[in-house]
């Protein structure tokens, strides 16, 4: 009788054996009907080679241990044991696919759904780790997908943490997947949870890769595939990942334990999506394409402008003078206190970026550059000395301020979980601060304030859980608070909040608006504001508290960042245009595909033959909202799609008869439509708000990205879809 056959007749009573499922390194695993609880469960007998190894004589001291978890995203142990000589365990049965066959099905995944999955992977092992329990093989094929959400499997083979228990690898046996392991558990040395952060952040480099970072785990430790040579790989994807999600994975790919993330929980915690960005990511063909960036062009320029009024309360005459000359932009504008110099980012990005911080004295000095780094940067501020400059950066860790001196020097990190910081001069020696910080919350960034040890916080302002404060500005007087905030979907008006916390505030400036900066005259008497109302980005001013909102500056150029001078007869802003131009590179060469400047997410349908997009168009949301226009490929002729819709995210089905799309409205709603691309039926709407991305799954379900957790039933089949997360599946 084969050894298999042997196996089935022992576990008769117990488990009927149906068929083979698969094999792996460590098991074969079968399909068997649960006898006694009259349920499928999967059966895994480790192989017979393994019965010899210290794997096998502690396999149930181990099993034990794994089998005391219990967490949503670890696929529960049911039993263990040994028949016909060989060890076993059970485990439910699976008739979902594993994340693995998903990305060979589909090479790279979304974005957010990569995302999301392997948050959910690391709050397993997070759980696990704290539990003394370590995984060790971590890899694609041992990540279930299960009703949209990560179930990880295989703890059956996890070596325990405890003190008293001695680890897997103290005989020198090497246990994993190769091109997974982390260097020290390919060396047999010993491992800990580091090891299993490594190998997810090998998986999320394969999700959005479409391969894994390295053909083994010692041609990672020694060199072959380096650290830059990962972040470039990712940085000219299309589309390319956001820096924070490359950062987050070339820190968890350090050949060091001690250089990773420390904990799983730290590693789930740098994958935070970036919130300008995420309502403007949706797949996209592997075709080759090229969109200009949706930022102020190469041609941005700081201007001193002048009142020819005494006084910035009459009526609004400007005068400009040209305070940069660089081939680059030139952004997010500064003074300082006295007055006397101006300190700016040499950067495209008016919100944060790759870019440096420069300082020059004004008007005419020559300028020098403080930073020579390539983090992410935003806001530039001085302190009430004028002799330091403190600026945010966007890292691994998050949102972090950092502080350098004004007559250059090295760069050092300030205050951590702390954006747009800035100082508050209290003429008592101990400078309070000013800032943003994330609460823990979702994306939440509250506005509060505190000393330089952060001794004394308090909160100013709680924005709701999808909501982030970014920037605040304080009034004269200290007992007022402007700040620029953003929800899910884009920048808000700016908001007035009192400075002692005690209500919520009010919106101020034109609204409805897309409001990326303030600024207080010194009287207090004035407030300006740089601010999209549809037209593109301007500079209104408003009298404090309740006048009219006034546009300042308007024109074809657009105008970003307000700084006030200190008599309050000038303010700094950068001057330039947008331009977006979508071009396509193929066998013969690179052709431009939009003229206008306002184009924005292309995408090449599946047959190769038309080139859908984007035209930004004017009105509430128009910075990352548009109509959908298709080109064909051949002859260069376009036309307007579903005129009747401006859209933020779309995706077109695989036949290119339909297109998935989330509409911008007056209401703000952000609703999910589907419409045939003939026009021969009417549009119909899947969900009524709170939509953020959706595209169309391989099996003719749609896949979406919504708020909050809700459950939807289709309109269509009758099915409901019972969402316990933030991505979820409606059958259409």
């Amino acid at each position: 009788m084969l050894t298999y056959e042997r196996f089935a007749a022992e576990l008769a009573d117990r488990y009927r054996i149906e068929r083979e499922l698969g094999r792996g390194g460590m098991a074969v695993v079968f399909l068997a009907h649960d006898l006694k609880h009259s349920r499928q469960v999967a059966v895994k007998i480790l192989h017979p080679e393994l019965g010899d190894t210290a794997l096998g004589e502690r396999f149930f001291r181990e099993i034990g241990i794994a089998a005391r978890l219990a967490h949503p995203n670890i696929l529960p142990l049911y039993d263990s044991g040994s028949a016909a000589g060989q060890l076993f365990y059970v485990t439910p049965y699976h008739e979902g696919e594993s994340l693995g066959a998903w990305i060979k099905r589909e090479r790279r995944l979304p974005l957010d759904v990569a995302v999301t999955l392997v948050r959910e992977v690391a709050d397993a092992l997070d759980y696990a780790h704290r539990n003394g329990v370590i995984h060790r093989d971590i890899k694609p094929d041992n990540i279930l997908i299960s009703d949209g959400h990560a179930v990880v499997a295989d703890f059956g083979i996890a070596t325990a943490l405890a003190p008293d228990q001695p680890r897997l690898t103290s005989s020198g046996l090497a246990i994993g997947t190769p091109r997974y392991m982390s260097p020290e558990q390919a060396l047999a040395d010993k491992v800990d949870g580091r090891s299993d952060i490594y190998s997810l952040a090998c998986v999320l480099y394969e999700c959005l890769a479409g391969e894994p970072p390295f053909v083994s785990a010692l041609a990672g430790a020694y060199g072959s595939g380096s650290s830059r040579d990962i972040g470039k790989t990712l940085l000219t994807a299309q589309p390319p990942v956001p820096r924070r999600i490359v950062a987050a994975i070339q820190r968890g790919l350090e050949p060091l334990p001690e250089n990773r993330h420390q904990r799983a929980a730290d590693f789930k915690r740098t994958l935070v999506d970036d919130p300008d960005s995420i309502t403007r990511r949706r797949r996209r063909s592997a075709a080759m394409l090229s969109g200009a960036g949706l930022v102020i062009a190469s041609s941005a320029v700081l201007f001193f402008l002048f009142f020819r009024s005494r006084t910035p309360s009459g009526p609004v005459h400007l005068e400009y003078v040209r305070l940069t000359n660089f081939a680059e932009s030139a952004t997010s504008p500064a003074i300082s206190p006295d007055g006397r110099m101006l300190a700016f980012i040499l950067g495209e990005s008016t919100f944060y970026g790759p870019g440096q911080i420069y300082v020059k004295q004004l008007p005419d000095g020559e300028p020098l550059q403080l930073t020579r780094d390539e983090t992410f940067k935003m806001g530039p501020r001085f302190s009430p000395d004028g002799s330091r400059i403190t600026y945010t950066t966007l890292g691994p860790t998050g949102w972090d301020s950092w502080v350098v001196p004004v007559l250059g020097g090295q760069p050092r990190l300030f205050l951590t979980n702390a954006e747009g910081l800035t100082w508050i001069d209290n003429k008592a020696g101990s400078p309070e601060l000013l800032f943003s910080e994330w609460t823990g919350r979702d994306v939440q960034l509250s506005l509060v304030t505190s000393r330089e040890n952060r001794a004394h916080q308090r909160t100013v302002y709680m924005p709701p859980e999808t909501g982030m404060a970014h920037r605040s500005y304080l009034s004269p007087d200290r007992k007022n608070v402007l700040l620029t905030e953003m929800d899910y979907y884009s920048w808000l008006p700016c908001r007035l909040v009192p400075f002692d916390g005690r209500s919520r505030g009010k919106a101020v400036g034109p609204v409805p608006a897309q409001c990326t900066d303030a600024a207080w005259t010194p009287d207090g008497k004035w407030m300006y504001f740089s601010a999209n109302s549809g037209t593109g980005f301007h500079i209104w001013r408003q009298r404090f508290p309740d006048g009219t909102p006034e546009q300042v500056t308007s024109g074809v150029t657009e105008e970003e960042g307000v700084e006030m001078s200190p008599d309050g007869r000038s303010f700094v802003t950068s001057i330039g245009t947008r331009q977006s131009t979508i071009w396509v590179h193929d066998v013969r060469g690179d052709r431009q595909m939009t003229s206008e400047g306002l184009g924005m997410l292309p995408s090449i349908s599946s047959d190769g033959r038309k080139l859908y997009f984007l035209v930004r168009a004017g009105g509430k949301g128009s910075y990352i909202s548009g109509g959908l226009w298709v080109a064909d490929l051949e002859s260069g002729q376009r036309q307007r799609v579903l005129p009747e819709f401006l859209m933020q995210t779309y995706d077109i089905s695989a036949d290119g008869g339909s297109v998935l799309f989330v509409a911008s409205d007056d209401s703000t709603r952000s609703p999910l439509w589907l419409a045939a691309l003939d026009g021969r039926s009417p549009p119909r709407r899947l969900v009524r708000n709170d939509v953020l991305q959706a595209f169309f799954g391989s099996n003719g379900d749609v896949i979406f990205r919504g708020v909050s957790a809700t459950a939807i039933t289709s309109s269509a089949s009758g099915r409901t879809a019972v969402i316990v997360g933030s991505s979820f599946r409606l059958p259409i």
